[in-house]
């Protein structure tokens, strides 16, 4: 892992509370927003992005989706479903995706998230 990609996950650590329209976006869409912004070749951004997803599936809560590594915390229903849910039914707000206190599925985001600044900090 290289010290950009660290570096991008603590800045998305960081913006959430400072932006409504960070709230609604996941891990991925953040840290590719503040790669693309950081990294002067857009081909390194696509190797980082890799790195990312091939990084979250040794989570071990990992759903064993690689576009949504998050698990869904409803029986029945898959982790993409979960994900785009956050605007209809039952999770129709943002704060879904975020919001430790008032959603379980926004623990399991934060926990990958800090599982994923963890393993990718230069020793």
């Amino acid at each position: 892992m290289t010290k950009a990609l660290y570096e991008a996950l603590v800045k998305v650590h960081e913006a959430m509370g400072y932006s409504e329209n960070w709230a609604i976006t996941g891990i991925c869409d953040q840290a590719m927003s503040i790669l693309r912004y950081d990294l002067e070749e857009l081909s390194q951004v696509d190797v980082e992005m890799t790195n990312l997803r091939n990084l979250m599936a040794t989570w071990p809560k990992a759903s064993g989706n690689q576009m949504y590594p998050i698990p869904s915390p409803q029986e029945g229903v898959g982790p993409g479903q979960v994900y785009h849910a956050r605007c209809i039914g039952d999770y129709a707000e943002a704060a879904h995706m975020w919001n430790k206190e008032t959603s379980p599925y926004a623990v399991l985001r934060w926990e990958l998230l800090d599982f994923l600044i963890e393993t990718t900090k230069p020793e």
